[in-house]
């Protein structure tokens, strides 16, 4: 009987793996095209970084969202505290998959700076890429200094990280005024889920 199971699923991994994505090959795109799209590209961002000589060939705009310290209260005076993301559109042509990158344990530019695969794959498929810094390390720490002091490390869980993307992506995929289906896909890395 378990061999049967086994068998079973074995085969349906086999028919997904190997079967066409009809999100994939030229001239199979279901959603029209931009037509009102701008380039962000093209823009000028006041905040926008080349990378240092030693890093990825990437260029980044470093940017802060608002975020709830604790999503679990629902009080209307909550807590809130700035979540530093990086955005890159060097290789996002406007209709292909967004890479976000959640943060680790760590400053958000460690893992930047030391991720070269995640920039290689969004050179070959055209992606958007995100870097999102985990609470209470970096610059996103929700009480400054005072972050983890008794009583307000309690924050630092994986829920709350994982509540802080859950709000963050939506509100980025908002600003961009495209739909996720248009763009197909997105590659969520993090240690958090291994």
């Amino acid at each position: 009987m378990y061999r049967s199971v086994a068998l079973a699923l074995l085969v349906a991994v086999a028919v997904l793996v190997l079967a066409p994505s009809p999100c994939v090959g030229k001239g199979s795109r279901r959603y029209p095209p931009f037509a009102r799209f701008r380039d962000p590209r093209t823009m000028v961002h006041p905040n926008v970084h080349r990378p240092a000589r030693d890093s990825p060939s990437v260029s980044y705009e470093e940017l802060y969202f608002e975020q709830v310290v604790d999503h679990y209260t629902f009080d209307v005076k909550a807590d809130t505290y700035q979540q530093r993301y990086l955005i890159s559109y060097d290789y996002w042509k406007g209709d292909g998959p967004v890479f976000f990158y959640a943060g680790n344990e760590g400053d958000i530019f460690m893992f930047w700076n030391n991720t070269g695969f995640l920039f290689e794959l969004a050179e070959e498929f055209n992606a958007l890429i995100i870097f999102a810094e985990h609470r209470y390390y970096g610059v996103s720490l929700p009480y400054g200094n005072s972050s983890f002091d008794q009583g307000k490390i309690r924050y630092l869980t994986a829920e709350q990280a994982m509540a802080d993307y859950t709000i963050l992506v939506p509100t980025i995929k908002a600003n961009l005024k495209v739909s996720f289906l248009e763009l197909r896909s997105i590659l969520l890395l993090t240690s958090l889920l291994c």
